[in-house]
């Protein structure tokens, strides 16, 4: 991943930067994995949980990281778009 700043403003009183980044497919891969890994083990945390334990938590991350894993996953399959 390469990020490049193109520009700098400042409005009423802050600093606005806008940046370019660059991602490598590779990237795009490895942060798939670490969702995964991070899936993996919450889905390990819930089913070890204790029967009388409040596992809400775990049920709410577990959802976040399946929509951030289905939009990683989108995002790579756009490579193969770009490819054919």
């Amino acid at each position: 991943m390469t990020t490049e700043t193109v520009g700098t403003v400042y409005q009423n009183g802050k600093r606005i930067t806008t940046q370019k980044v660059t991602y490598e497919k590779s990237d795009d891969f490895y942060a798939l994995a670490n969702l995964q890994r991070n899936y993996e083990g919450v889905c390990e945390q819930i089913a070890n949980a204790p029967a009388d334990s409040n596992i809400t938590h775990l049920l709410a991350e577990k959802s976040r990281l399946e929509k951030e894993i289905s939009e990683q996953e989108k995002i790579i399959s756009g490579y193969m778009t770009a490819a054919k």
